[in-house]
């Protein structure tokens, strides 16, 4: 959105899913939009990570297929 010249909103919702191995990597960045007051929502494995993480998640959603 940035690079097309639009403002990124702050605030609102993301959904997060992400493969197992790369969750670590994603969590710094998760973090930060949950200071910013974004609302987290993610698959049940990746939420489960998330809340490890101490990261609230606003809702988890079941997959549709595994995989």
């Amino acid at each position: 959105m940035e690079a097309a010249g639009n403002a990124l909103p702050d605030d609102g919702t993301v959904f997060v899913s992400v493969a197992r191995a790369d969750r670590p990597r994603i969590l710094g960045t998760l973090e930060q939009l949950a200071k910013m007051g974004v609302n987290l929502v993610a698959t049940a494995g990746t939420a489960a990570d998330m809340r490890a993480a101490g990261l609230e998640v606003w809702l988890d959603l079941g997959k549709l297929q595994p995989g």
